[in-house]
């Protein structure tokens, strides 16, 4: 038996990626490496929410764990990320094909994000209708409490991962000691980067 997230990405799939780690379990996240599945006790992210269908039918028995996201949240969090990872994307074909096949589309764009998870929402829920599925908001507050008794296993004694939590954009595109130099030396460019993203 394997444990798949199947939650898009910024979705607390990392967050959930390190609660199963806490738990015990061996988990990758965005598995993109032929074997990395098959190695693991568990995997999370888009190329597992992909392909979740699959899984389902090749691990007969596993246990399916969905984190959603208040919608217009996702959206400001996926701009942000594409715009900080504008370049990664660009490079890695195996994660354009995923953005692709997701959001139809390789680069942010609201509308077809917002398709993309309304569609993988409607995918999910038809699936898995009748059937075992645990759905999680961590962003909205959603930890051990539900993810424990799923899997049937004592709740821990820490506090509930969350992580890769966005920090104020500032901070994201410049170190603390280099903050001042780059507001002297390229205003223009950092107030780009801070109020559109990019």
């Amino acid at each position: 038996m394997k444990i798949f997230g199947i939650g898009l990405s910024k979705t607390g799939t990392t967050s959930l990626n390190r609660a199963l780690e806490i738990l015990g379990c061996s988990s990758v996240h965005c598995p993109l490496i032929p074997g990395q599945i098959e190695a693991h006790d568990a995997a999370t992210d888009i190329s597992i929410a992909a392909q979740f269908e699959r899984l389902d039918t090749e691990y007969p028995g596993s246990k399916f764990i969905y984190t959603v996201r208040d919608l217009d949240d996702w959206l400001d969090s996926c701009r942000h990320h594409w715009a900080y990872h504008r370049r990664k994307f660009a490079q890695n074909k195996d994660l354009q094909r995923l953005h692709l096949s997701l959001y139809s589309s390789l680069t942010y764009d609201r509308d077809a994000f917002e398709r993309g998870y309304m569609r993988h929402d409607a995918r999910v829920r038809a699936y898995f209708s009748g059937r075992e599925l645990l759905v999680m908001d961590i962003r909205g507050g959603d930890g051990w409490d539900k993810l424990c008794p799923f899997l049937d296993c004592s709740k821990p004694p820490e506090p509930f991962p969350h992580a890769n939590v966005a920090r104020p954009m500032i901070h994201r595109y410049l170190s603390p000691t280099r903050r001042l130099v780059k507001l002297v030396r390229n205003p223009k460019k950092l107030a780009r980067k801070i109020i559109l993203g990019y």
